[in-house]
Formats: structure tokens, sequence, C-alpha cells
């Protein structure tokens, strides 16, 4: 079965591609979205890469913008569907936040 796909701007994402937009709104690296994600930092730059080309932008502020600005919000909530668990990236990002 092939992997749900949401839609932003009417361009198809995975979830987890979405999973990456909404830590990249948070602010994390690479290192530690794949750490959260529990796979390595190369599949992060990958899928962040392949979102780039999809929605046609040439930074991760750009795409910052055009998640922001069709429909994501900061808890990874995009309309009826959580693609990430809220309390468990605030504890995750505070965590990280409280060893620099």
């Amino acid at each position: 079965m092939a992997a749900p796909f949401l839609y932003l701007d009417g361009i198809p994402i995975s979830v987890q591609e979405a999973r990456v937009l909404v830590l990249n709104i948070y602010g994390l690296s690479y290192t530690e979205m794949a750490d959260f994600l529990g796979c390595k930092p190369n599949t992060i730059s990958s899928i962040v890469r392949q979102l780039h080309s999809k929605l046609e932008v040439h930074s991760n502020t750009e795409m910052l913008r055009f998640s922001l600005l069709n429909g994501f919000d900061i808890y990874g909530k995009f309309g009826e569907l959580d693609v990430l668990n809220k309390t468990a990236v605030l504890d995750f990002v505070s965590g990280f936040r409280k060893l620099q």
C-alpha cells in the first residue's frame, strides 16, 4: 500500500515529508530531525531536497513560508490530520534546547 498523501497547494507530499516540514518549522537540524524520526541525517537531507523540488523553493526558509501559508501550523496539524504528536515534539525540542 502506498503512503498516504497530503496536499499543499495541490502538491502531493507524503506523511514523512510532512513530518520533516513540521520539524523544520521548529528549527531542528537534520541530525535532530533524524534522531526524532529514527532515521539517518542523509535521509532527512534527501527528503528536504525532494520537498524543495516539489514545492519549487530554494531554501528551508522558503519551504517554511510556503508550508505555513498553505495550511501547516506549528504543532504539526494539517486540517484534521496530526502528522506528529505535539507533546512529543515539544518535549524533544525542549530537551535539545536545554543541552545547548
